[in-house]
């Protein structure tokens, strides 16, 4: 018994290991969150954490800079930063599954890189997130997403960003994330996957490439 707890708190140590240099600290005014390094000098983080304005900074390894807002998917609760520090970029996870073993990182009270752990609890759930955003396609997990954790990562068993941390409900400690496919679509709709990220997209422009990107996959 002993040395399976002990197996286990290796291994989780080294998701953990893996995953934690690419979360940072995002704040916007006073709303307090994290963020994940997709890309150099890029972050995602969630929306609602931008929603109410004001200076926006980004935090990595005790490195403040200002940060810029290129693109937003506000149905899906995400947003793209342009940001002055560099961190390490996470490694994108595929679908995960009920019962996977997964890692909740964020900035709960401002404290950095914290981690939380748990497992899969749903995949596909609505879930209803401040500001109004619905979730469809929701990963839910069995822990507790507080505030500060929004934008942060939730990390497979192979340290690998499988979601993106967006909401919390104190009255059963359980959380949920936007999954990993729409981040990746935000990339490919701002050329980022293989290519150089292109010059900021204003709203209209992010809809029509969003409206463009459903049509082909509907085709």
């Amino acid at each position: 018994m002993r040395g399976d707890l002990a197996r286990h708190s290796a291994e989780l140590a080294r998701i953990v290991e893996i995953a934690r240099g690419s979360v940072v600290t995002v704040q916007a005014g006073l709303s307090l969150g994290a963020g994940v390094m997709v890309a150099p000098h890029r972050v995602v983080t969630c929306w609602h954490v931008l929603r109410a304005g004001g200076c926006l900074t980004v935090t990595a390894e005790r490195t403040t800079s200002e940060a810029r807002v290129l693109a937003k998917d506000e149905g899906n609760d995400l947003a793209l930063l342009e940001v002055g520090v560099l961190a390490p970029v996470a490694r994108f996870g595929g679908p995960v599954k009920p019962g996977a073993v997964v890692v909740a990182i964020g900035s709960p009270g401002g404290r950095a890189q914290f981690v939380t752990g748990g497992i899969v609890a749903r995949v596909g759930g609505v879930v209803d997130v401040i500001g109004g955003s619905r979730l469809l396609g929701a990963v839910e997990i069995d822990c507790r997403v507080r505030k500060g954790n929004s934008g942060g990562g939730l990390f497979d068993v192979e340290g690998r960003l499988v979601a993106i941390l967006a909401a919390g409900r104190a009255a059963d400690d359980t959380g949920a994330g936007v999954s990993v496919a729409h981040v990746l679509r935000l990339l490919d709709a701002m050329g980022m996957r293989g290519q150089q990220p292109r010059d900021r997209l204003d709203i209209d422009q992010m809809r029509d490439v969003f409206r463009n990107a459903v049509r082909r996959r509907g085709a």
